[in-house]
């Protein structure tokens, strides 16, 4: 009998069908991948990688924290600057609070190693921890993402330029804004580390299982990260850090809401520096902007191209006494103050989940000052809006870093008067018994100086006509010969702002 001969395309089309009902074979990552197990979990964890691209981590753990960690970890080794990104999909399963999955930039397999985690938690959120010495206790950064709770299809980016670690998050993969974090320093980060997802179910005898897709690890080609946006009358300056190989900068500007279409170019040519001062004409003091900076490369050819843009609000201000707001890790409801002609008054707005912990996320409005330094404030309102009794209040502080040194005196909701203040860089944030209970009233005056290397706070009960001390805060290494001084307001989260109001700001040599 002659054979019958099916067309091809009747076979083609078969197949086709036949997809779409079977799900698509996975299989482990291939190299340079590897997975395993960090700190001997119980079940096992496991990685595959179906042919739709889609990685799925399983995997059990006490946690990442403390002084040893318990997780699966999938991950590649790159030498020198890089960066790992991945979109987060799903999460199902372990602690109902504490899974935690995300990017990791780790020193070794070892339990106790240096790493920074990046990561999406089951309760809380965008999170991101970090351990700077081996064998240590974690610090934590807090929430530094857009809301509260899981976050699908958020992509994510995790980058070392050197020892500096940055995180990004985007909804299109395209533009990026920076994480509520960073840059953190690994002091003891090796030239060689790993990239990779990690999973802890933070439930013993449990697997958690996600699920992430475009994920990618590559060497180099940096976005621009720690930036800042500061505001003054009609104007925001912008500032970031170089990045290695960039032969200059571009800027864009748009919206708070405009897509990556919508962002006009600002620079005819690449900025050699790394600040911009936008004074444009149609800028409108208290309305927040948005900015992109792309870094410049040149290949090997000789042609230039731009890297994916990073990007940050910025908000115009009309202050007296050349103040300058600045946004420090905020988030998409950026802060800003307003100057009140009549009464003198200034009211300033922030957002951000605390100024505390190893990095502070909220609005400082300062000026910088040189040497020794006297400034006082009579506040005239309670912090309003707050969630949790987030901070704001008067504060001297290093570096417009998120984990700058500082010492901060302010009127706390639930406790009263309370000073608190951080002695090491993107170390922890250390605060005392209050100084006055929760029966302090507004208006008050308080203040702190500044003799060398010593921040004395002070406050007063009778409208400034006296002044009682608080307990000074010596720093352990010298203080840098010009400091921030102002005040700062935080909201307890990244989508809303708090406010309070002031007046009779007065910065003088002591």
């Amino acid at each position: 009998m002659k054979p019958h001969r099916i067309p091809a395309s009747v076979i083609a089309a078969a197949a086709l069908a036949l997809s779409a009902v079977l799900p698509a074979l996975a299989d482990v990552p291939g190299s340079p991948w590897v997975a395993r197990d960090v700190g001997s979990p119980t079940p096992p964890g496991s990685t595959d990688v179906d042919a739709a691209g889609i990685w799925t981590l399983r995997g059990s753990g006490m946690d990442i924290w403390g002084d040893a960690d318990q997780f699966h970890y999938v991950s590649q080794r790159l030498r020198g600057d890089g960066s790992i990104s991945a979109r987060f999909l799903s999460m199902e399963g372990g602690d109902a609070t504490w899974v935690k999955t995300g990017l990791m930039i780790r020193d070794d397999d070892t339990p106790g190693s240096p790493h920074l985690l990046y990561a999406m938690s089951s309760g809380p959120g965008l999170i991101a921890q970090a351990r700077f010495q081996q064998d240590t206790p974690m610090g934590d950064f807090g929430l530094v993402g857009l809301k509260t709770g899981k976050d699908p299809n958020l992509f994510m980016r995790l980058q070392r330029a050197g020892q500096e670690i940055s995180g990004f998050y985007s909804r299109d993969g395209v533009v990026w804004f920076q994480a509520g974090f960073g840059p953190i320093v690994l002091p003891g980060l090796k030239e060689e580390a790993q990239f990779g997802l990690a999973l802890t179910s933070h439930k013993d005898g449990s697997l958690a299982t996600v699920r992430f897709d475009q994920v990618g690890a590559q060497p180099g080609a940096l976005l621009p990260y720690g930036l800042s946006a500061c505001g003054g009358d009609r104007s925001v300056l912008l500032q970031w850090r170089p990045v290695r190989d960039a032969v200059g900068y571009v800027v864009y500007r748009g919206t708070k809401d405009a897509t990556r279409d919508q962002l006009v170019k600002l620079t005819a040519v690449p900025l050699a520096g790394t600040s911009f001062a936008d004074s444009s004409g149609d800028l409108v003091n208290g309305t927040p902007v948005q900015y992109a900076v792309a870094s410049v490369f040149r290949a090997a050819d000789g042609t230039v191209a731009e890297g994916p843009p990073a990007a940050l609000f910025g908000t115009p201000i009309a202050v007296p006494q050349g103040l300058i707001g600045c946004s420090i890790n905020e988030g998409p409801a950026p802060g800003l103050a307003v100057f009140d002609a009549v009464t003198g008054e200034i009211t300033v707005r922030g957002s951000g989940n605390d100024i505390w912990i190893s990095g502070d996320q909220c609005y400082f409005l300062h000026v910088p000052v040189e040497g020794d330094v006297q400034v006082t404030v009579r506040f005239l309102s309670k912090h309003s809006g707050a969630q949790n009794g987030k901070p704001a209040g008067l504060m001297i502080r290093e570096t417009l870093d998120p984990g700058a040194r500082n010492v901060f005196i302010g009127p706390l909701s639930t406790v009263g008067l309370f000073r608190q203040w951080r002695l090491n860089v993107n170390d922890w944030t250390f605060g005392a018994p209050s100084i006055l209970d929760a029966a302090y009233k507004a208006p008050s005056v308080l203040r702190l100086t500044r003799r060398g290397d010593t921040i004395f706070p002070e406050f007063s009960t009778d409208d400034g006509k006296t002044f009682q001390k608080a307990r000074a805060i010596t720093f352990p290494s010298p203080l840098a010969r010009t400091l921030y001084v102002g005040v700062a307001v935080s909201s307890g989260t990244r989508t809303s702002a708090s406010s309070i109001r002031f007046r009779d700001l007065e910065i003088r040599k002591p």
